[in-house]
């Protein structure tokens, strides 16, 4: 509540020596830096916009659970048949998504900077174990095996996420989304044009999953 006066001043310190170096290769996404947020709105805006707020957070927060159920059930199903393998790799990938999900949530509402930080690291290095282990899954489903440039590009992921201190990331993240996105539909229409059992199925999700990237 206001007084009547005209001019009001809201005064806010903040102050964060020990994030600085750690935030200085974010400069360019400022989003991710850790920090406050603040908005001056009407009380009644102000309650109608915390409960959409709480509620939508609420029910992404819940998508997690999701692919975390699915890599569960598909690792138990490996350690009872290991001949399978192929739902070990599904579980890597669930679970990296499960991961993917809910990381990106946490940092957001880190009240300390130690912990926006380890929740995004975790978050980065979540995407591209997600790309790693859905492209090693079609490989084994839709081709029996993985050509020899997956062992270099495990062995350049585990570099990027060895130096995930000093290296943004982010940009990381979007070369391999780049540079992969072109072999999995590559793999994904040999298995349907080869009439691999599942290979439809597949393709259908993948499908799905892009569209929903694409609307998020």
């Amino acid at each position: 509540h206001f007084s009547d006066r005209r001019d009001h001043v809201l005064a806010v310190r903040f102050s964060n020596f020990r994030d600085r170096d750690r935030s200085r290769w974010l400069a360019d996404n400022e989003a991710d830096v850790p920090g406050f947020l603040a908005r001056l709105v009407e009380s009644s805006a102000g309650v109608d916009f915390s409960a959409r707020n709480i509620r939508g957070n609420t029910i992404h927060q819940m998508l997690f659970v999701v692919p975390l159920a699915f890599a569960v059930l598909h690792f138990f199903m490996f350690l009872f048949y290991r001949e399978l393998r192929g739902n070990l790799y599904y579980a890597l990938f669930a679970a990296s998504m499960s991961l993917l999900i809910y990381a990106p949530f946490q940092a957001g509402r880190a009240a300390d900077p130690d912990t926006h930080w380890y929740y995004g690291q975790l978050s980065e290095a979540a995407s591209i174990l997600t790309l790693l282990s859905s492209l090693r899954f079609l490989h084994h489903e839709l081709l029996g095996r993985s050509p020899r440039f997956y062992r270099w590009l495990v062995a350049i992921s585990l570099l990027a996420l060895a130096c995930c201190w000093v290296i943004p990331m982010n940009y990381v993240y979007i070369f391999y989304a780049v540079a992969l996105f072109p072999e999995v539909v590559r793999v994904t229409f040999t298995g349907v044009r080869e009439q691999v059992v599942g290979a439809r199925i597949i393709a259908l999700g993948w499908l799905s999953f892009v569209a929903g990237c694409g609307l998020q």
